[in-house]
């Protein structure tokens, strides 16, 4: 046939169909068996799928692609802008970000947390058990502890070391320069002093005071 064909009604062909140029139509099309395609498939409207969409090469979408079900990815997911994702997301291995990441809320973490480099907070952080820090924690402002203080090695202040209330070493406690309190000052051993011991107020001893060199 050279020119136009028109059906009225239905066209059953029950071997292959070949066609030199466009295969065009302006209603549904049913395929029983698979459907080749060399070339381009172009769809001006909607396109709906009873069963699964395989493609072999890459696939290509230039707008967006919206899915009421799950997705399932056997390999890596490749996204060259923004990810948004409006419910939860749960990730059964690592999560691995190359830049910055940025959280307008909480992050909730149940199990250990590895960094290889600094972390900055400018607000404030709140831990409900122990810190441990495998090297110096340096800290610029102030620091409050509303319980014990417990130091294994030792503490170096390159300041003033102000206590408000009872300080108690079970350990030596040496100084290369003043020791000064405002209250009462205990000892339940022996205290050493190298060199003058200068008391601005009333000095009392509850036992005996030995003095092995001159006193004047």
């Amino acid at each position: 046939m050279e020119g136009a064909t028109s059906l009225a009604s239905t066209l059953t062909v029950n071997g292959a169909v070949s066609t030199n140029s466009t295969l065009q139509t302006t209603g549904a099309v049913g395929f029983a068996a698979a459907a080749s395609i060399g070339t381009t498939l172009d769809v001006t409207g909607a396109t709906s799928l009873n069963s699964t969409l395989v493609t072999e090469g890459a696939a290509t979408f230039l707008s967006t692609v919206s899915v009421a079900g799950a997705v399932n990815l056997g390999s890596t997911l490749s996204i060259g802008s923004t990810l948004d994702v409006t419910g939860a997301t749960s990730l059964n291995s690592t999560l691995n970000v190359e830049g910055a990441t940025s959280l307008v809320s909480t992050l909730t973490v149940t199990g250990a947390v590895l960094l290889a480099a600094a972390l900055s907070v400018t607000g404030a952080v709140s831990l409900a058990s122990t810190l441990a820090v495998g090297g110096a924690l340096d800290v610029t402002g102030a620091t409050s502890l509303n319980s014990t203080l417990a130091v294994e090695g030792a503490a170096s202040c390159a300041s003033t070391l102000v206590v408000t209330g009872a300080a108690t070493f079970s350990g030596a406690v040496s100084t290369n320069s003043t020791f000064q309190t405002t209250g009462a000052f205990g000892t339940a051993a022996a205290a050493s002093i190298g060199t003058t011991l200068d008391g601005t107020g009333a000095t009392s001893l509850n036992s005996t005071l030995v003095v092995e060199g001159a006193a004047t």
